[in-house]
């Protein structure tokens, strides 16, 4: 049997200090779902990939949601990582 993790990092400006946020394991047939799906979403919305930092402050691939006004983009931005994150639940967990 095949696992895949993806692993998640943060680290300071100068890349000195770096904590791991998360890790998720799983399948690989669970995972290329996820991704075929994952990719389908961002398209929707004609993002290419997802950063939380950015889908958090609107900047990124997130910036062209600024021009609904801030509440309005963030609102845009959240519901897209909340659909993200259903379908990593659903795909991965049950």
């Amino acid at each position: 049997m095949l696992y895949h993790a993806y692993i998640d990092d943060s680290a300071d400006r100068n890349r000195e200090r770096v904590v791991v946020a998360g890790a998720i394991i799983g399948k690989k047939p669970d995972w290329d779902n996820l991704h075929r799906r994952w990719k389908a979403r961002l398209g929707e919305d004609a993002i290419e990939y997802f950063k939380s930092s950015h889908c958090e402050t609107l900047n990124g691939q997130f910036h062209k949601f600024r021009g609904l006004g801030i509440e309005e983009g963030k609102k845009k931005a959240a519901n897209i990582r909340d659909d993200l994150d259903a379908m990593a639940a659903r795909q991965l967990w049950l």
